[in-house]
């Protein structure tokens, strides 16, 4: 089975700096890739760095080119704005498949708490992820290579190479979790449109629902 994952170390308070920009950032993307007769972007439009940024790693659509509003789609867009303004997010993996048996390693040889015992995949909760970041030792790790060797065949050092990898994509969250006072540990896979753990998607919606409230009629129709 295969399976994206997507972990970030969410600040409510560094979000909210970000959207001290949100209705000018959204104007401006909106005024440059809004498709009028399949026309592409619009070029006399330069956007900053911060709105290119938005624009590429946030997901929107529906506030760039609706022209009707729809609060299904207006909660799903500001939860991933929230979230593009205030976290640490994990570096790209390629491979899904690959990360669950990277996980799975991990989970066997460290020991680590994980959310559910009943769901697959079986994923670290927040203390797991940083108990492996404190406790981690060459014997522990080699544990976790011999683990995955086991499972897939492959040789040491790819084995090594691999999950010596994945843990560097996950690090830079896993440091801000345990350096700032307000982060919040939240996690995507399968490109579902609610997070996890269930308290995370609980502030996330709540937020959302605030945002919507709070600049209303400030970018007519789409809010």
């Amino acid at each position: 089975m295969s399976v994206d994952i997507n972990y970030y170390s969410f600040s409510p308070s560094r979000a909210d700096k970000g959207f001290v920009n949100f209705i000018e950032d959204i104007i401006a993307v909106r005024k440059k890739y809004i498709k009028t007769d399949d026309k592409g972007p619009d070029e006399s439009v330069i956007l900053t760095d911060r709105q290119q940024d938005l624009f590429e790693h946030a997901n929107l659509g529906y506030l760039i080119e609706d022209s009707s509003f729809n609060e299904e789609l207006l909660i799903l867009e500001l939860k991933s704005i929230d979230l593009h303004y205030g976290s640490i997010e994990n570096d790209g993996f390629d491979s899904g498949k690959d990360e669950m048996l990277y996980i799975e390693a991990l989970v066997e040889s460290f020991n680590l708490e994980i959310e559910n015992e009943d769901n697959y995949p079986r994923l670290p909760t927040k203390k797991a992820w940083l108990q492996l970041f404190s406790t981690i030792n060459q014997e522990l790790l080699d544990k976790a290579i011999n683990k995955l060797k086991e499972e897939t065949g492959w040789e040491e050092k790819d084995c090594k190479s691999g999950l010596l990898f994945y843990l560097e994509c996950a690090r830079p969250v896993m440091v801000d979790l345990k350096d700032t006072k307000d982060s919040v540990f939240v996690r995507y896979y399968h490109n579902g449109g609610e997070a996890e753990p269930e308290a995370a998607e609980k502030l996330l919606l709540k937020r959302a629902n605030e945002h919507m409230k709070k600049y209303n009629n400030l970018l007519t129709p789409v809010l």
